[in-house]
């Protein structure tokens, strides 16, 4: 729901023009991010990444990002 929204919102603030093939697909390249984003701080979020990938392997790539101090 909160994806739907987001997108929702950036159509509004970006309105796709239908002419322009280039155009669309670099609207679609953005919508793609910004729901891809917004999917991976979900689940971070929600736990379901350490559950995944475990929460050694999560703190290795928050250093990495410079996120989380050593």
């Amino acid at each position: 729901m909160i994806m739907g929204v987001v997108v929702y919102l950036l159509n509004y603030f970006f309105p796709v023009s239908a002419t322009r093939s280039f155009s669309q697909i670099m609207h679609l390249a953005g919508y793609a991010a910004a729901g891809g984003l917004i999917y991976f701080v979900l689940i971070y979020i929600n736990g379901a990444f350490s559950e995944v990938f475990g929460q050694k392997a999560i703190d290795k790539i928050l250093r990495k990002l410079k996120l989380k101090k050593s």
